[in-house]
């Protein structure tokens, strides 16, 4: 029988192995755990932008609704510009956020979510803008009051 003393390079030995594996399965599991952290984030981004997305386009719905309105008064233009302003500085906002974003679409991470955010980023400069002619620009030219007016007998 082997005395404690002359094995103790064997029982070294196996300790040795039997820490590093334990330990190897520790760091797959913590890597394992950050890859999913990752994924969740992702999809947390994901549920986020579609969100806002579904956000913008219902304030987008109601912008182009405005485009349709007639006989407007000094209060009614006063409230429009109100809003007008309103939408530039909700585009301000959202662009920012877009361009904040951008780096991970490039990576390829959230593609589809972030072109339709940027569409419904784009739809609201094209709103404001719409609401911004129809309403202030365009009734100061001559041209097309005249036009409007010719139109109006018809």
């Amino acid at each position: 029988m082997l005395t404690c003393e002359e094995n103790i390079d064997k029982l070294n030995d196996t300790f040795n192995v039997m820490l590093d594996v334990k330990s190897k399965a520790q760091v797959e599991k913590t890597q394992e755990e950050i890859v999913n952290h990752f994924l969740d984030k992702i999809l947390e981004l994901k549920s986020h932008l579609k969100e806002k997305t579904e956000e913008l386009d219902l304030l987008n719905q109601r912008a182009e609704k405005l485009t349709w309105l007639n006989n407007v008064d000094d209060e009614c233009l006063e409230k429009l510009a109100e809003i007008i302003q309103i939408i530039k500085d909700i585009h301000s906002i959202v662009i920012r956020h877009y361009a904040d974003l951008n780096p991970l679409r490039l990576r390829g991470i959230a593609v589809q979510e972030l072109k339709m955010f940027k569409q419904a980023i784009d739809d609201m400069k094209e709103n404001y803008q719409d609401l911004n002619s129809i309403f202030f620009v365009l009734p100061q030219m001559t041209e097309f009051t005249d036009t409007t007016k010719k139109l109006e007998m018809l």
